[in-house]
């Protein structure tokens, strides 16, 4: 028994809300570009000030574990505060299959 389901059958998504210095955040952010498909970004407007970044990351569950990894070597690398991860409903309308 599979104990990850994939998006599709789940229709839930991971969400993590990322705390980075601003310094680091076009790293971090160029971290996830290069990963492609991994997660999906957005900085959000009410962190915008001169010392941080509040980046609010999306990932389906089969990709968890590997976001994760990649956040746990970042780490080495510069400080990140995660300030919340949780389970959402993915309310997309969009069916590509």
């Amino acid at each position: 028994m599979r104990e990850i389901m994939n998006h599709h059958e789940s229709k839930k998504l991971r969400q993590m809300r990322l705390r980075v210095t601003k310094a680091d955040s076009s790293f971090l952010y160029f971290t996830f570009e290069s990963n492609e498909g991994l997660a999906f970004y957005s900085t959000l407007n009410e962190s915008s000030d001169e010392h941080h970044r509040d980046i609010l990351l999306h990932t389906t569950p089969e990709y968890y574990t590997p976001v994760l990894n990649l956040l746990e070597h970042l780490r080495k690398k510069m400080p990140i505060e995660v300030l919340f991860d949780k389970e959402v409903e993915d309310d997309s309308t969009i069916d590509f299959l």
